[in-house]
């Protein structure tokens, strides 16, 4: 049996985003209108339920063509960043061991501290979590012990 999916955006919303589609469509300056609209979205301080699903589905949809002339091949609009505060930590350590390992490849940790940042919703600054990922916390030596034995079973399967 097929689920339902769950709807992003409700059809009122959507009307209202189509519209935008439209208006779009007939400016000489695509560019500097999409510039205009993200300016505005990003200006306002509180948004209703309508404004936020239309700032999301704008955001998912120009995400790529507002971030291209800047040099930016991939953007996660902040909605499709990982959210999960219970996990945020767990999910840091996660990758700080898979990093410790050079599971990831060979990237610093500045890097690192990067991908994380943009990726998941922490609360933390760019420095912040530099400063995060030199200091793994205890408590998640678990972690690290299970990547220990992964990467172990790993070289042996070779």
């Amino acid at each position: 049996m097929q689920r339902k999916q769950k709807r992003i955006i409700s059809a009122k919303e959507a009307e209202s985003f189509i519209q935008f589609r439209k208006y779009l469509e007939h400016q000489t300056d695509r560019s500097k209108a999409l510039y205009n609209m993200a300016t505005y979205l990003l200006s306002k301080d509180t948004l209703t339920d309508r404004q936020l699903a239309f700032k999301n589905s704008f955001f998912a949809t120009f995400a790529r063509e507002l971030a291209g002339p800047c040099g930016c091949s991939e953007v996660v609009p902040d909605h499709l960043r990982i959210n999960n505060p219970s996990k945020t930590q767990f999910l840091i350590e996660l990758m700080l061991a898979l990093h410790s390992k050079n599971l990831l490849g060979d990237m610093p940790v500045t890097r690192l501290a990067r991908i994380l940042v943009c990726s998941i919703d922490t609360g933390y600054t760019q420095s912040g979590m530099v400063n995060r990922l030199r200091n793994p916390l205890p408590e998640f030596d678990f972690v690290r012990d299970a990547v220990n034995s992964l990467n172990k079973t790993m070289k042996e399967d070779k």
